[in-house]
This record gives C-alpha cells, structure tokens and sequence, in this order.
C-alpha cells in the first residue's frame, strides 16, 4: 500500500477539477451588486453631493495624497464602474473588468472616510480576487463552462467566512454581552417606526445579542461541513432576512452575504492531479493569496495595539469588521475659531461648508475627522482671515450605546496641537462614560 503524506493529499485535493458553477453564480451575483451600488451613485448625485459640492474631505491618512479629480473625469470614472459590472455579470473579460471597477470604486472609497462600508469594503476585496483568480465563464447567456479547482472557490469562502468570524469576535465586549447594546436601541427605535412593539421585547433582544454572536462565530464550520452544510445555508438566509429588515443603513450588505452562501454548496471532484504541477503564473497568485489572507487576519485585531475602547476613540475601527455593536447620537456638534492675538472668537457655521449628511455625521462620530476639519479651519483662517495665531476648539456632545452624551474632547483643548499619536493613544479624547444613563 503506498504512503501519501498529508500534505500532498491535501494539495491534490485543493486542485482537483470541479464544474465551478457556484462560483460562476457568485459572480454573477457580486456584478448584479456592483451595477447596484454604480446606479445607486447616479441616483445619489454621488460625484456632486459627496465630492464636488463639499469644500472639505476627510481621507484616511494612508490616502490623504489623493485629489478630487475634474467633473469630467469622475463622470468617466463611474461610466466605467457600469460598464465593468456589466461585463462582470456576463462573464467576459472579467479579470480586467474588475481591474477597473477596483481602481474606479477605490478612489470613490477612498477618497473620504463619510463614504466607508462594510459591504463596499467587501465588495473591493472581491473585485481583487476576482483580478487574480480565474473565474468560470458560466452565465444566463452563456451555459458552456470552463473546469475550475476547488481552490479557487475556497479562496472566496474563506473571504466571506472571515466578514462573519470577526463580525462575531467584534461581538465579544461588555456593552454587547452584559447590557445588549446596541440591540436594545435598534429594536425600541424599529419598534417604534413600525408600531410592532413586539419587536421591543426582552426575548428578542437576547435572541438578537447572543443569537448574533453564535451565528456569526459558528456558520463558518456549519457551512464548511458536509454533514451540516444545509443547516448553515438556513441559518444563513434566515440571519441575513432579518438583518435586512432590522438595519436601514446596511444597503444591499444582507442580500450580497445570502448571494455568497451559494458557495459553500458542495462540488463533486471532476478530476484529481495524478501528476501535481503547479504552474508558476498559479504559484504566484497563491503567495499573493496568502499575503492578502495574511493581512485580513491582521488588520480586524489591530485596534488592541490602541488604548481607549476602539468603537468610541474609532482608532483601529476600520476594515476590521466590527459591524452594528457601536450607536453614537450626536446631541450637539459645534467649533469655534479663535484669534489668539486679538482674543477673538468667531462661532463656525458649519452649513457654509457644503458638506454632505454623511460628513457631518463622521465629524460626531470620528475624533480624526474633527481633527482634519479643524486644520482645514485653521488654514482657511490664515489665508481668508489673515489670523497669524489661530486656535480652534471643539463641542461635541456624542451618547454612546444608551450613556448619556459627553464631550468627546475638552472644551479648551486647541485641535490643532492634537498629534497623531495622542489620537491614536487616547490622550487626546475623553475617556468613555463606564455607566448608562
């Protein structure tokens, strides 16, 4: 009897030949999104409201570089963004056509903070594996398919694995465990637009807070399993419907993660390498894979490296996954411009600023944003007002997860003195109020 090792056992196994048809409708499904999220641009007025019309934007500092590119330019850019879904949808030059949405959707992504996702950020890591990885041509035009190996499917399973593990992860703190919130909230507030008070009930706030956290944490091995796929996939459809129709502000988000639970259907092997060769264009797509796995891993624990509760300070907040367990009312939202040398106080009204719902939402919710909007104020002040020595202070009053509002930095405290580092070591925020209201 030959000996194989294990690991050469699991190498044919990863390249064993399959139809590929699931993985052919998930992309299908991630174009029918992408076309969405395009079109939805177009009915938002997106490249007026949130790009053109807003004298401030507030990027991410890894993006602070880029510029808001001319009207027309923009106008191309999001003509490119249907195009490409389109071909996505249809299965032809998908490897190209994802190329461009990414770069076309990044900038849009990138370019200011008040824009960011989840499902966006989803959405772009998905359009990069699209780029790297050969995708079946199968679709509703087109019935002929070329084989896949069950590696690439399960590159994209363990994509949508990851969003539900360290959703569930993001889960595990006190304000969600011990006081259910922000379900509590999210429920009283449905309840009451809807007149379903049943919905404002101490069994479905369990439900919800410790229901969510199994699912999120144990689908991933329900749906991987042979034995208890089917079990997984009704889960699924189940916790994504009801997502769908509790939050208002996750767009297509729940309807996009039911679309990917075609991928954990199992394939039957066409075909096992007896010979394994891997070719070197593969080889290099899967140390790519691996990186890009590498840093999913990284990047949603990156907020213990930061002091301060990450959902209040937002410092490691983003790309991590941690979704719907932060709800932030913003009671008052206020800056002052001072002149240090005349003692000169000028009150800042906000509205001449053109800036979007969103934007002005991100100034409540993220110190940085105050930050950056404060040295966009400070800079302004020198050039149009001439004050050589400006100072800029901030009010901000925010209520976090049920506790009443509080300042998120001191009254006196000049923004402009604000470094990075105290951002991101808390010094600079106040601490987060331990008791509810």
């Amino acid at each position: 009897m030959n000996y194989t090792h294990p690991l050469e056992s699991l190498k044919k196994h990863l390249h064993e030949e399959i139809s590929g048809r699931f993985l052919g409708v998930f992309r299908m499904v991630v174009g029918a999104a992408l076309l969405w999220e395009a079109l939805y641009f177009y009915k938002l007025d997106f490249i007026e409201n949130f790009l053109l019309a807003p004298e401030v934007h507030f990027p991410f500092r890894f993006t602070a570089w880029l510029p808001i590119f001319p009207k027309s330019l923009l106008e191309i850019m999001l003509l490119g963004m249907v195009v490409s879904a389109l071909l996505i949808i249809l299965g032809v030059f998908t490897r190209i056509a994802s190329i461009l949405y990414a770069c076309c959707f990044g900038y849009f992504f990138l370019v200011d903070k008040s824009i960011y996702n989840n499902h966006l950020y989803l959405l772009l890591l998905l359009l990069f594996l699209f780029s790297i990885i050969p995708v079946p041509k199968f679709s509703l035009l087109n019935s002929s398919r070329k084989k896949s190996l069950r590696w690439h499917s399960l590159v994209f399973q363990l994509q949508i694995a990851l969003v539900y593990f360290f959703g569930g992860i993001s889960k595990l703190n006190p304000d969600w465990l011990y006081l259910q919130q922000p379900v509590r909230i999210i429920l009283e507030k449905k309840a009451l637009e809807t007149g379903a008070m049943i919905l404002n009930t101490d069994f479905l706030v369990y439900l919800l807070t410790y229901g969510g956290i199994l699912v999120d944490l144990l689908l991933p091995f329900l749906l991987f399993h042979r034995k208890t796929w089917k079990i997984g996939l009704g889960i699924g459809l189940i916790f994504n419907s009801s997502n769908a129709i509790l939050f208002d502000d996750i767009n297509i988000f729940p309807y996009l993660m039911m679309g990917a639970l075609v991928l954990f259907i199992p394939e039957k092997s066409l075909s096992t390498p007896k010979n394994l060769s891997v070719p070197k264009r593969a080889r290099t797509s899967i140390i790519i894979i691996l990186l890009f796995f590498s840093l999913q891993l990284v990047l949603p624990l990156r907020h213990f490296l930061y002091k301060g509760r990450t959902d209040w300070t937002m410092n490691g907040q983003y790309f991590s996954w941690r979704m719907k367990i932060q709800h932030k009312h913003v009671k008052e939202l206020s800056f002052k411009l001072w002149d240090n040398d005349t003692k000169t106080i000028y009150p800042v009204d906000l509205s001449t600023f053109r800036l979007s719902v969103d934007q002005l939402q991100l100034l409540g919710q993220d110190p940085q944003a105050a930050v950056t909007f404060a040295r966009y104020l400070s800079t302004t002040a020198q050039h149009q007002l001439n004050i050589k020595n400006p100072k800029v202070t901030a009010e901000i009053w925010v209520g976090f997860n049920g506790r009443k509002p509080q300042l998120v930095f001191p009254k006196d405290l000049d923004l402009m003195k604000i470094t990075y580092h105290e951002l991101y070591t808390g010094q600079a925020i106040k601490p987060l109020l331990q008791h509810l209201e």
